[in-house]
């Protein structure tokens, strides 16, 4: 969980893996635009207790449903074509998709591997590279088979 500018971070627990497709665009923007246009927005708190249950219940659909991020809509005003890249994502299948940070990286939040696989297959073209990866398991340790 990012808070305040992004330099706040609390690490989330999730005990199941997290799919994710990576559409990453090799043009980049300049955060102090992005925080700029958003300075001129403003943006309300977000509750972070749903994203918090949803990822400790593994339920990929529910976070999917919670992603939110303020820099979004100031960067898409700056740079509208990230609109139709998370468009893009959406329509080859993620169940959500949001863009990272300040940008201009989007992801995609996918049920499993294959699925995973299967939206990047979709989308390789449409960005300027394309990743697969998943979550890892926050703050838990294994000491002798016990989960802490």
């Amino acid at each position: 969980l990012a808070t305040s500018r992004g330099e706040e971070i609390t690490g989330l627990v999730s005990l199941s893996m997290l799919w994710l497709v990576l559409g990453i665009s090799h043009d980049p923007m300049l955060t102090a635009d992005v925080y700029g246009a958003w300075d001129a927005l403003g943006s309300a708190p977000e509750n972070a207790a749903p994203m918090v249950m949803a990822l400790g219940a593994g339920d990929s659909a529910a976070v999917a449903s919670l992603l939110h991020n303020d820099l979004e809509a100031p960067a898409f005003r700056l740079r509208p074509v990230l609109a139709q890249l998370k468009e893009a994502m959406l329509a080859a299948g993620a169940v959500g998709a949001l863009m990272s940070g300040s940008g201009p990286t989007i992801f995609g939040i996918a049920r499993d591997g294959a699925h995973a696989r299967s939206i990047a297959a979709r989308v390789d073209g449409v960005f300027d590279l394309v990743a697969v990866t998943s979550s890892h398991h926050a703050s838990i340790e294994y000491l002798d088979g016990d989960v802490l």
